[in-house]
């Protein structure tokens, strides 16, 4: 039910705001893919022996631009899917946690001139699969949301096609279980990198 009503959400967030684009701040809608290396740690420390989880990611984005020229500060929300979790062993045989969120980060941008650009901003995260190789389904494990905090960059050319480069650094406790003896904080780390398009991408020369 979260997870639908973050959708419903979002889809009317970006329509209100595509259709008042001509109104406001240049607004350009734009779709984006890419890889993940993901895992699950402790304060930066790898935990349960889990190392890096490949995987991917894939979504829409608004890119919200506060002025005309090819520089200046923009506002990028998007909503993400992105496959997480970490892989680990157990008697040489590796098993892998799926933990696969909806992702809802709100980046704001600063723009410089030539196409690059710097993003930073708190991600929201809802989780909606948690499988587990060796145990199933693994869902009561995990809490249901992650909250944490993405650095990145990228560029884009003026046909509109880019690429970026995130790490989105998990702040919040995802461990639901309470079991004695177990690792009682754990958080999402991920990088990422990809390739978006913007429709109508506009390009100031100034």
């Amino acid at each position: 039910m979260l997870v639908k009503k973050t959708l419903l959400i979002a889809t009317l967030a970006l329509c209100c705001y595509s259709l008042k684009a001509q109104y406001g701040p240049k607004v350009e809608f734009g779709l984006k893919a890419g890889l993940n290396d993901a895992t699950m740690t402790d304060m930066g420390e790898s935990v349960y022996g889990y190392y890096s989880r490949p995987s991917v990611n894939a979504g829409a984005l608004l890119n919200i631009k506060f002025s005309e020229r090819s520089s200046g500060f923009a506002l990028q929300p998007e909503v993400m899917f992105s496959g997480q979790g970490g892989a680990y062993n157990i008697d040489r045989h590796t098993y892998i946690t799926n933990l696969d969120y909806l992702n809802v980060p709100v980046l704001l941008q600063y723009q410089f001139r030539g196409g690059f650009r710097l993003e930073t901003g708190p991600q929201f995260g809802f989780l909606f699969n948690a499988h587990d190789d060796n145990q199933g389904n693994v869902s009561s494990y995990y809490k249901k949301s992650d909250f944490g905090w993405a650095f990145g960059g990228g560029f884009i050319s003026r046909s509109g096609f880019g690429v970026d480069a995130r790490f989105n650094l998990g702040l919040s406790n995802i461990n639901n279980d309470t079991t004695p003896g177990d690792n009682e904080y754990m958080n999402n780390d991920v990088f990422q990198i990809g390739i978006f398009y913007q429709f109508g991408h506009y390009f100031s020369r100034y």
